[in-house]
């Protein structure tokens, strides 16, 4: 790539970017009183591989004079006027005063003949500072005949005050300004005129469109179009792109754009980077004292997070208010974890619980205070149970009331409940019966151990036992086959076909890998499909799908070294920028380059991910070859006089014109296009 060093003694230039890659052009124009190193105001500089061709800089505008006839001289800046004069025995041939202009003197330097001799020796002037060459009334020279534009109508001087306006010849365009000023013997800085080439229509970008005004057929030396990227895209490169000498400059790339760090208050990721490639999968972790309410990880997708969660204090506030009740030294923050405890005011008692404890945030229930001896109302309902007696609508403090459990329904707790100062103590539990349910054991391929034991009902803490089904095998990870019935839950044992795979937890995580297929059983012949866990690469080499063969698996191993990538994949005709490595640690980007006249199409960087180049290889395109076959069989003449042997870059529009005697619709410009290294010809036909 090229820098452009900008100065103050650039004025503008074209594409609006400092970073320029090799064959990319530049076109700038320099300040009053610079010029570029050709003598130019406006000049185009290209990117090679070794650097610029010539540097984009402007330098301040020099004229040089002799000062005596010893060949001594003297600098003099632009818009300076000099007053010449020739050495003794010499005639100036010539214009008496020369002022300096951004090309050099004008008039030309005259020359000093020999008078007396014969053999007409000739010198050149020298600067004669006896008179002033300027100042108030002193008139100016002949205006100067500029390269490229129309003629004047000059005179050979010009009062102070006055004016001439120049404009330029057919395809050329005018930079600087249009009229010049007499000013006490000097004029103002003239103006120049460059070649108007043209350029065919500007190129396309993918992910991306050009903005440019929507009837615009023809494009011309100093156009421009701008580029937008599409939502989610982010630009490389400039957005702007300029018709310079013919071809238009480097368009920018659209890629997907990358997430910054993503930032939530009181959390942060568990992984930091400076940016994350879209996919990105990460996690957050909030600071001591607070929790996430919602999920944990989040994605880059197209250069935004999926979403942010939220870190919330696990604190709690003051203890809640209970009526007729106190905390005796309150205060106004608790830690999560932290417990509270009431006191009743005189003649109350508690219902229940006497203190509050803050989990995570949010306060348990809090007591109430009940007066002392109150009454009870209804006996509370106890599911899959009821009361023995009959049901009062009030019961006073110190009455019993006994329960019992449906059938099959085993009693937990006191079966007798009392009324206490207006609660009841606390109630029993009726725990449930485990059902043995025909498809779950099918499903799990297992059978009651014992025949005659195809009872349907299992009671709470009771055992009941299974076997596998004939030709399968318990499962690595099953449950046990004598089981207890707990709260109406049997934890089904499994049993697999013979032959299949059961991936276990501990085998895959000292190899730090989870399996991704939703069936634990992978049966023998299929593929396991394994992904790394979080934090963790993929080890070389390591197959992340493998098969199963008669119950083994060859797991595949991660570990938390990020993989390398391999050698930059070759592009035919393009190269990579610096030195080639064996090796590429995560994170880092290559930039490929063309040979010369090879167009570069698709993204010039890769960045290495996690073993691999993200992103397409791009192409570097070949150049087209003009012939002068197609151009005579054509009817063709070139539209400026170019070199035929040179070659014509991809997407660049050749500008042709018709034969003396021959025509084309004078609605059309008659351009060829380049295009993967063939030319697609215009044609013109007898007039």
């Amino acid at each position: 790539t090229c820098k452009l060093l900008l100065t103050g003694a650039i004025k503008s230039y074209k594409p609006k970017k400092e970073l320029f890659s090799v064959e990319d052009r530049v076109q700038y124009e320099c300040n009053d009183g610079y010029h570029s190193y050709q003598k130019n105001i406006v000049e185009t500089s290209e990117c090679t591989a070794e650097g610029w061709r010539y540097e984009p800089q402007c330098q301040e505008i020099r004229c040089s004079l002799n000062v005596d006839s010893r060949g001594r001289t003297r600098s003099f800046k632009n818009r300076d006027v000099a007053k010449l004069t020739c050495p003794e025995g010499f005639s100036l041939n010539g214009a008496e005063k020369v002022q300096c202009y951004y090309f050099g003197w004008y008039p030309d330097l005259p020359s000093c003949t020999e008078i007396y001799y014969e053999y007409g020796y000739t010198e050149n002037p020298i600067f004669d500072d006896s008179d002033p060459a300027v100042g108030r009334g002193i008139e100016c020279l002949e205006p100067p005949k500029l390269k490229n534009s129309e003629e004047q109508r000059t005179r050979s001087s010009y009062e102070h005050g006055e004016t001439v306006t120049y404009s330029c010849n057919r395809n050329y365009i005018l930079y600087g300004p249009k009229t010049i000023t007499c000013e006490n013997g000097r004029w103002t800085s003239p103006p120049q005129c460059i070649g108007r080439g043209s350029c065919s229509k500007p190129p396309t970008i993918n992910n991306g469109k050009r903005i440019m005004p929507a009837n615009k057929r023809y494009f011309y030396s100093d156009d421009t179009v701008t580029y937008q990227c599409d939502a989610g895209y982010r630009i490389t490169g400039s957005n702007e792109s300029a018709c310079i000498g013919g071809r238009w400059t480097a368009t920018p790339t659209c890629s997907e754009s990358p997430c910054n760090v993503p930032l939530i208050e009181y959390g942060s990721v568990v992984e930091l980077r400076a940016q994350y490639i879209p996919g990105t999968t990460v996690q957050f972790k909030c600071e001591p004292g607070y929790k996430l309410i919602s999920e944990r990880q989040t994605k880059c997708l197209n250069g935004e997070w999926s979403f942010l969660p939220n870190c919330i204090s696990t604190s709690c506030g003051a203890a809640p208010v209970v009526k007729d009740g106190f905390v005796e030294r309150p205060r106004e923050s608790y830690q999560s974890g932290e417990r509270v405890a009431y006191k009743c005011n005189s003649g109350f008692v508690f219902q229940k619980l006497s203190y509050v404890t803050c989990e995570e945030g949010q306060w348990t229930e809090k007591p109430v205070c009940i007066k002392e001896g109150s009454k009870c109302g209804p006996a509370p309902f106890l599911p899959n149970g009821d009361i023995t007696g009959m049901p009062q609508p009030s019961y006073p403090s110190g009455s019993k009331v006994e329960y019992k459990c449906q059938s099959y329904h085993k009693m937990l707790g006191n079966s007798r409940v009392t009324c206490i100062n207006g609660a009841w103590s606390t109630l029993p539990e009726c725990l449930e019966p485990c059902t043995a349910s025909p498809e779950e054991m099918a499903e799990n391929n297992i059978r009651f151990r014992w025949f005659d034991e195809e009872k349907l009902y299992t009671e709470h803490d009771q055992y009941v036992e299974f076997l596998c089904l004939r030709n399968y095998i318990p499962h690595v990870e099953s449950a046990p086959f004598r089981l207890m019935c707990i709260r109406g839950k049997l934890l089904y044992p499994r049993c697999i076909k013979e032959g299949s795979c059961t991936p276990s937890s501990n085998e895959m995580d000292p190899k730090n890998i989870i399996l991704i297929n939703e069936n634990t059983e992978i049966k023998d012949g299929n593929m396991a499909e394994f992904a790394c866990k979080s934090g963790f690469y993929k080890k070389p080499n390591h197959k992340m799908t493998v098969k199963c063969i008669r119950g083994k698996l060859d797991y595949p191993e991660c570990d938390n070294t990020p993989p390398v990538c391999p050698r930059p994949p070759l592009v035919p005709h393009g190269k990579v920028v610096g030195d080639v490595k064996n090796e590429y640690i995560l994170d880092s980007s290559i930039e490929y380059i063309c040979d010369k006249n090879h167009v570069l199409e698709g993204t010039r960087m890769l960045t290495c991910f996690e073993g691999r180049w993200s992103g397409d290889v791009p192409q570097c395109i070949p150049p087209c070859q003009l012939t002068e076959d197609e151009i005579t069989k054509n009817n063709l003449e070139l539209y400026h006089s170019e070199d035929i042997s040179q070659a014509v870059k991809h997407k660049t529009s050749i500008p042709f014109k018709c034969k003396e005697g021959y025509i084309t619709d004078p609605h059309l410009q008659l351009f060829g296009q380049c295009k993967n290294g063939t030319i697609t010809y215009p044609s013109c036909v007898l007039d």
